[in-house]
């Protein structure tokens, strides 16, 4: 069967990118899909976990185990692209194809617990670790003479995103959660039509002007600081997410209350994308980097010092200027730091960076919540966000008497 999508592929002439308009909605598309896909596989993963009888802690061991990979995978595939030269829609395509086979897999065929999670682990794993080569393409694309707008694509795939998780969750109170992965089969074919149908041109422009911040390293200290803090913030980050509904028991709340904050914080994304593009051009990247990073200290500060719910939805709102801003600063920041030949790694480190914490903060959380209590765990995590605004605010210092 997929043989014969490939061969129907192989008979199709490819659409060649022309334009810088061309470029941006082929972009925004692949970004649309990814994000609408890796949605689909994440936050629904529980879910269908649960139609196959998982308990509460084989879920979270599945979901840890496949963030663990991912920081593993992500430079071992940026460093194997790198050497063998191989074009990131090419790796994408073939990324893509697995996959679906693995979706697939989990869809039609019987098995046990054992494989269901081999499979889980491995189509998770690989859908993350896909997330550098998708945003190198911004890289990729300018090099052959194109202007795209990371932020433009990124707000549109993040309201896809929200629309997408909203209908899915009504959709699953008429249909069983088993059919997920036939949902992910829908995403994935999409995309894999989308890059298989489109030429991406290779280097038309060889020559690119580097800017002062261009001569670190993967392997320098600044490079390494910039490293330490993503893992601190991504800490805090992904401790408030995870343990939102407890907070919002602490303060009176409810599950109800959590849907609202959640929604409040996918909400804020879209406008604040849309603004970090125009913001970009008049700040440089590493200022709203380090804004951010103090903005996430906040919005801790605010989850630390709620009384009731409404408080909390407040600290959410606060999306708008910490993650939102954050993802467009570190990628343009990572390239502004590294030579061309090392973005891709980079780019794949900073995702490893932000995943370390991600699954730290998974496994650590539940125990500190249980031997200390909700309040001293928040200090700590406020204490662990300030850091990372501290570390962030040494390397860009640094920088700049590096370059001065």
């Amino acid at each position: 069967m997929l043989a014969s999508v490939l061969l129907f592929y192989k008979e199709i002439p490819p659409i060649i990118i022309r334009s810088s308009r061309s470029a941006q909605l082929f972009f925004t598309l692949t970004l649309i899909l990814f994000w609408m896909t890796y949605g689909l596989m994440f936050a629904f993963a529980a879910k269908f976990l649960q139609t196959l009888n998982f308990s509460n802690t084989l879920i979270g061991l599945t979901l840890g185990c496949s963030y663990a990979a991912s920081a593993l995978l992500q430079p071992l595939i940026a460093d194997f692209l790198t050497k063998k030269q191989i074009p990131q829609i090419r790796w994408i395509r073939f990324t893509t194809l697995i996959n679906l086979t693995l979706s697939l897999a989990l869809w039609l065929l019987p098995g046990t617990k054992g494989i269901f999670v081999l499979l889980m682990v491995l189509m998770l794993s690989l859908q993350s670790a896909m997330e550098p080569s998708i945003n190198s393409l911004t890289q990729t694309l300018s090099r052959a003479g194109f202007e795209v707008s990371y932020s433009l694509g990124r707000a549109c795939s993040g309201l896809s995103y929200a629309l997408m998780s909203w209908g899915m969750g009504l959709l699953l109170l008429r249909v069983s959660a088993r059919h997920i992965p036939g949902f992910t089969i829908l995403g994935l074919a999409g995309m894999l039509a989308l890059t298989s149908l489109v030429s991406v041109p290779e280097k038309a422009r060889i020559e690119t002007e580097l800017t002062p911040e261009e001569t670190s390293s993967v392997r320098s200290l600044v490079f390494y600081l910039l490293l330490c803090g993503i893992v601190c913030l991504s800490f805090g980050h992904t401790f408030i997410d995870n343990f939102m509904l407890q907070i919002m028991e602490h303060v009176g709340g409810n599950s109800s209350h959590l849907g609202t904050a959640l929604a409040l914080a996918a909400l804020c994304e879209m406008p604040a994308m849309l603004l970090y593009g125009h913001l970009s051009k008049k700040v440089s990247d590493r200022s709203l980097l380090l804004f951010a990073a103090w903005m996430w200290g906040v919005r801790n500060l605010l989850v630390l010092l709620a009384r009731n719910p409404y408080m909390v939805y407040g600290a959410e709102i606060m999306q708008f200027l910490t993650y939102a801003f954050y993802v467009p600063a570190v990628l343009n920041v990572t390239r502004q730091m590294l030579p061309e030949e090392q973005f891709l790694k980079g780019l794949s480190l900073t995702g490893s960076a932000f995943t370390i914490g991600s699954v730290t903060a998974t496994f650590v959380g539940g125990p500190l919540l249980d031997l200390a209590g909700m309040k001293p765990t928040l200090i700590l995590i406020f204490g662990i966000t300030l850091l990372g605004a501290v570390i962030l605010t040494v390397q860009a210092t640094l920088t700049k008497k590096r370059h001065s």
